[in-house]
């Protein structure tokens, strides 16, 4: 779970798990980090967690009228490229 503070600054909690194996759960510290949003509703954010974990940097956009937040993670400890997709935020549904 994300909680963005309005100002830049975020904190986050979770659970990770890779590989069907947890490898992070509930009762690591929380994390800090900071993000950015431009006027296209896209923007960057970073965490830094507190148990050596590594730094991730991710893109995300902003949709459904900030209802969501769908994000792209490019580097986890140094190493870029596409590492993983998301989403933050309520469901879309598609309409039939």
């Amino acid at each position: 779970m994300t909680q963005f503070d309005g100002k830049g600054g975020l904190s986050q909690i979770d659970t990770v798990t890779i590989a069907g194996e947890v490898v992070a759960d509930w009762t690591h510290p929380r994390a800090t980090g900071t993000y950015s949003v431009s006027a296209d509703c896209t923007g960057t954010f970073t965490i830094n967690f507190q148990d050596n974990r590594p730094t991730v940097v991710a893109n995300f956009v902003v949709a459904a009228n900030g209802d969501e937040i769908d994000t792209v993670v490019i580097s986890a400890g140094g190493d870029q490229g596409v590492l993983a997709t998301g989403s933050i935020g309520k469901r879309r549904s598609s309409k039939h």
